[in-house]
């Protein structure tokens, strides 16, 4: 993705001193493939980095799984060798698990499990994929995208989605335990024999939750969406929700589980029943809350010119006076039962250069619009979901061509497409619930005043009673950086110098306080 893998084009700075840092030698750039975090009960614990080795030995690679602490002090480093013509797709961690996920030359897609000390749990063949489908994961793998073939579902285990893309076949989802033994298995009803695309949108010891988007053929543009929550630990259907209503069609855009009040918040937009919600553009936002049995508890539908007017001037199709959507990232529920939505603005353009393109390669590359990103909006709801105020952050506009068929679409459903592949310039948020303080960061550049030079930064929304701002400039001299979430109210970069073969981890504190 653009945003974690940001190439420095721009000038930057020189590189400033950091206490807390991690160098890594002898790093192959194209398979860093995971990093991510280590959790325990008290909190963040420390990080992983999951890498290639820049070494070949007897027709084997060497990955490296390496653990340290929340200071970037060593704790362990783990070495696997695997055949050189083995794929590698991703490492999973579920807090007392590494789930690695290989596809070996038979497009066997292979899973291992280890230890937190090193040690193999497990290793099990979970499905066997077509060319078409091998294609597909090794695109995946090449990119920046996130594999997600293993999920996570406490420590005791995790669970892999099996479905063929376009297929009217019925989907399952297998869970294991942390030796990779199947612990249950479930397998959709699908009596309308209709194409099912299942997504988990939220997972834990005790629910699995899944977006189930059903439609009736690759052309058919009319899709409805269905939320099914699994019991995590029996693996048996606890409710199948279908979104859309009598009135209005509804397409989710987040999702908020409150395991401890026992609630399901979803966030979304609504449109009218007739619309073709690819081509349409929306009436307003839905807020629906559901208790864990599927009960609705409450109900909520905020019409963008009505609704929204006390706040921002909006036109009934969601627009202001820029022309600007809004796309829902985050929903986050404080201690003091307040709800905050991360938000960010986009639209649709003319691109004059895509023009251009199209005419000089006679239409065979290019498109005639861009997708414009734009300014964060943070909208604060109370418990009822009544609207206590929207504000605007202002940063540059960033723009992405859009080539093919993606012109044609509405704004809203480019939105969904765009947030998938990671353009938007949100990156993540952290929560520190027992401080009840959260930090919404995102990507930019701005030019500096003094230097008349530009200058990528993080900015940070953060809520400390209060919504508060900041921004950190990056300063790097490094080929590339990817930017990573860190224990609440810090950012991770990870740093690669090519000729050198180093990869450099610093923790950098936002300053917000």
């Amino acid at each position: 993705m653009r945003k974690s893998l940001l190439s420095l084009l721009f000038a930057i700075l020189c590189m400033s001193t950091f206490a807390q840092t991690k160098e890594f030698s002898k790093i192959n750039q194209a398979f860093l493939k995971n990093s991510g975090i280590i959790e325990s009960k008290e909190g963040q614990s420390g990080y992983y980095f999951f890498y290639q080795y820049d070494k070949v030995a007897k027709g084997k690679y060497t990955y490296i799984l390496e653990l340290v602490d929340a200071n970037y002090k060593p704790i362990r480093k783990i070495n696997i060798q695997r055949p050189k013509y083995d794929l590698l797709l991703e490492c999973t961690y579920n807090g007392s698990n590494f789930f690695i996920t290989f596809v070996t030359k038979k497009y066997e897609m292979e899973v291992l499990s280890y230890s937190n000390e090193g040690k193999k749990i497990g290793s099990k063949i979970t499905s066997k994929l077509s060319k078409i489908e091998f294609a597909y994961v090794r695109q995946k793998a090449y990119s920046d995208l996130a594999s997600n073939n293993i999920i996570p579902i406490g420590k005791d285990g995790v669970i892999k989605l099996n479905f063929k893309p376009f297929s009217k076949e019925k989907f399952n989802v297998e869970c294991y335990d942390n030796s990779l033994k199947t612990k249950w298995k479930f397998t959709s009803e699908n009596k309308e024999k209709l194409i099912e695309t299942p997504e988990c949108l939220y997972s834990s010891n005790k629910y699995i939750l899944l977006s189930v988007t059903k439609f009736k053929s690759k052309l058919d543009l009319e899709v409805t969406q269905h939320l099914v929550l699994l019991d995590a630990v029996k693996g048996v259907k606890i409710f199948d929700q279908k979104l859309n209503s009598t009135k209005n069609k509804k397409l989710y855009i987040n999702t908020f589980i409150d395991e401890e009040a026992g609630e399901l918040v979803v966030i979304g937009e609504y449109y009218n029943n007739k619309d073709n919600v690819n081509k349409a553009k929306s009436l307003g936002l839905f807020l629906n809350k559901y208790d864990t049995t599927g009960k609705l508890l409450t109900s909520k539908e905020l019409a963008w010119g009505k609704d929204f007017k006390k706040f921002a001037k909006l036109n009934p199709n969601g627009t202001n006076e820029d022309g600007a959507f809004t796309y829902f990232h985050k929903i986050i529920k404080t201690n003091d039962d307040k709800y905050f939505i991360i938000g960010e603005q986009y639209k649709k353009s003319v691109s004059a250069l895509g023009i251009a393109k199209v005419i000089l390669s006679k239409g065979q590359s290019g498109g005639v619009m861009n997708f414009d990103i734009m300014d964060m909006i943070v909208m604060e709801m109370d418990s009822a979901f009544n609207i206590q105020q929207l504000k605007s952050y202002e940063k540059k506009k960033n723009s992405v061509n859009l080539e093919g068929g993606y012109s044609y679409l509405a704004p809203p459903a480019i939105s969904r497409m765009m947030a998938m592949y990671g353009y938007f310039d949100y990156l993540f948020t952290s929560i520190d619930k027992a401080n009840n303080k959260f930090y919404a960061s995102y990507l930019s550049s701005e030019k500096n005043k003094e230097t008349n030079k530009k200058e990528g930064y993080i900015g940070t929304i953060g809520y400390d009673n209060g919504l508060i701002h900041d921004k950190l400039v990056i300063k790097s001299d490094a080929n590339t950086i990817r930017i990573m979430q860190g224990k609440p109210g810090y950012v991770t970069f990870l740093e690669y110098y090519k000729k050198k073969k180093i990869m450099k981890a610093r923790l950098e504190k936002i300053n917000l306080e």
